[in-house]
């Protein structure tokens, strides 16, 4: 068991592939947000990330919902939402990349650059993400995903997948009951 809480940043793009998801209780997406909301993991986020987040989920339920589960699709993007909200720890970064030349000659996409904010600020161990592209130049290793430096704090950027995996063998009984509790969903 670690000795506190692990501590993460969601990327929008979890809770998108969580949105599109045919089968949750398969869904590494889903099984990250499980184990927020059974508190085994201590996200955090930012003012400008719950926007995004609101703002990009609203669109992808209305791209991806038919006639008939409309109404189904966009509420399950609030529930989506509101489980990070009510499950995060919500902060001010100390820091703004935005301005730091190093940062902005790599990222992929600086509207991402709010995600390292927060990572940074808040010293967590993961940043969770399927858009490992857009953060894979942070990454030490070479790879798109792995572990990552940002400044002086490392971090590892990880895929939903890959973060289930590492919890399976870094902390095989945390990640049986984030399996059992998805399936009771």
């Amino acid at each position: 068991m670690p000795r506190g809480k692990i501590r993460t940043v969601f990327d929008t793009s979890i809770l998108v592939s969580a949105l599109k998801s045919r089968s949750p209780s398969k869904s590494p997406a889903w099984f990250c947000l499980t184990c927020l909301k059974e508190k085994f993991l201590e996200n955090y986020v930012s003012s400008e990330i719950i926007e995004e987040m609101k703002f990009t989920l609203a669109i992808i339920a209305i791209e991806v919902a038919s006639k008939t589960n409309r109404k189904g699709v966009l509420a399950l993007a609030d529930e989506l939402i509101e489980l990070i909200q009510r499950n995060s720890k919500k902060i001010v970064p100390k820091v703004d990349f935005s301005r730091d030349q190093s940062v902005i000659r790599i990222i992929k996409d600086e509207s991402d650059i709010k995600f390292l904010n927060v990572v940074y600020s808040a010293k967590a161990k993961f940043l969770l993400t399927q858009n490992t592209g857009h953060f894979g130049n942070f990454v030490v290793s070479g790879g798109k995903t792995g572990k990552a430096k940002i400044r002086q704090h490392y971090f590892n950027v990880m895929t939903a997948r890959e973060f289930q995996s590492y919890l399976s063998s870094a902390y095989p009984k945390i990640a049986e009951k984030c399996k059992k509790k998805r399936k009771k969903s």
